[in-house]
């Protein structure tokens, strides 16, 4: 299979449903043998700001040295920037291979999963074939019963769950310290 063909698939999920439940999103995890639980993650959502605030974690991340998944919606380019390894767009063979493995789970699907719950578990998949350090996942539609959240649970074994709610507006200013990013990742 090839990016366009990978393409086609998830074009044909439903995409402008949100279809609350985790049902969908663990029988693609169950596929791919949760990989949600090999890192820790940080969830963000909020009302205003998720974006950026996803931006900004990924880039301080980087800067200190840790290899960072990053997971957001909408693409606002390319379909494929919505997966990143340490700020470099998921690869075209990396996305047809991701397609590939969950492509069972499709196949048997009565209750087929949406496009963003697919492209979900594309992502965690990619995080730990890619060996991230930390992965920044954006909340989607679906807020606690999105399959988002399944990167969250992923933690349990791990320590509490990383959340960031994110409230920008003007006047928004606030100094991080490496000390709670550290805090944030469970090794403090």
């Amino acid at each position: 299979m090839d990016y366009e063909e990978a393409r086609d698939v998830l074009d044909r999920l439903p995409t402008l449903e949100v279809k609350p439940g985790l049902e969908r999103v663990d029988r693609l995890l169950d596929v791919l043998g949760r990989p949600e639980r090999a890192y820790p993650a940080i969830h963000v959502g909020g009302t205003n700001g998720k974006g950026s605030v996803v931006a900004m974690l990924d880039a301080v991340l980087r800067s200190a040295g840790y290899r960072v998944g990053r997971f957001t919606s909408p693409a606002v380019v390319d379909f494929r920037e919505r997966i990143t390894i340490d700020d470099s767009w998921l690869s075209e063979a990396d996305w047809a291979a991701g397609v590939e493995r969950i492509a069972p789970a499709l196949a048997d699907a009565s209750d087929p999963p949406a496009q963003f719950e697919a492209v979900t578990a594309i992502a965690f998949d990619a995080f730990r074939r890619h060996a991230v350090d930390v992965a920044i996942v954006e909340v989607g539609l679906g807020g606690r019963v999105g399959g988002t959240h399944r990167g969250e649970r992923g933690l349990a074994q791990r320590g509490p769950a990383r959340r960031c709610v994110a409230k920008v507006s003007r006047g928004t200013r606030h100094g991080l310290h490496r000390d709670a990013f550290e805090e944030a990742l469970g090794r403090r």
